[in-house]
């Protein structure tokens, strides 16, 4: 047993020695350290002993705060197509009577959110401000007018 576990720290303490330009760092169960490129922790607990090393880097860090934005597009129904500029820009809001208006504001919400999600935040959500949660544009011309959703989420750690 003793040979065995000999054999295994000496392979430890290769690898360690083998990083590249690395720094080697002994912890015990509980502590932590930032590893960059090619460092090696030995962490030990009794008699055991483990190593970890970081070979490709780590990641920067996530800022405390970022914003998110998706945009997505619904096309309006035939009755808007030629109605008045008035009453697309009255339906191109987050208080549409269009159906399809509202599931492009669900869809861009939740694409931001899931970006936010996928970036590493732990925590993703509106802005607590109502006019910052979205923007609305009507684009397109007559025949062919959509609206467009501009949906915002805020990552927090």
């Amino acid at each position: 047993m003793l040979l065995k576990t000999g054999l295994f720290l000496a392979a430890i303490l290769f690898a360690a020695a083998q990083a590249e330009a690395g720094n080697t760092y002994e912890l015990s169960i509980g502590q932590s350290a930032v590893l960059q490129s090619g460092d090696v922790a030995l962490v030990r607990q009794g008699r055991a002993v483990s190593a970890i090393s970081c070979a490709g880097g780590g990641s920067e860090p996530l800022p405390s705060r970022k914003q998110f934005e998706a945009v997505d597009r619904a096309r309006f129904s035939d009755i808007f197509q030629q109605g008045a500029d008035i009453h697309r820009s009255i339906q191109c809001s987050r208080h549409s009577a269009e159906s399809s208006i509202r599931q492009a504001i669900a869809d861009a919400t939740n694409a931001a959110r899931n970006a936010c999600f996928e970036t590493g935040y732990s925590h993703c959500a509106q802005p607590m401000v109502t006019d910052e949660q979205f923007s609305f544009r009507v684009i397109g011309r007559p025949g062919h007018y959509a609206c467009e959703v501009l949906a915002r989420i805020i990552g927090t750690n």
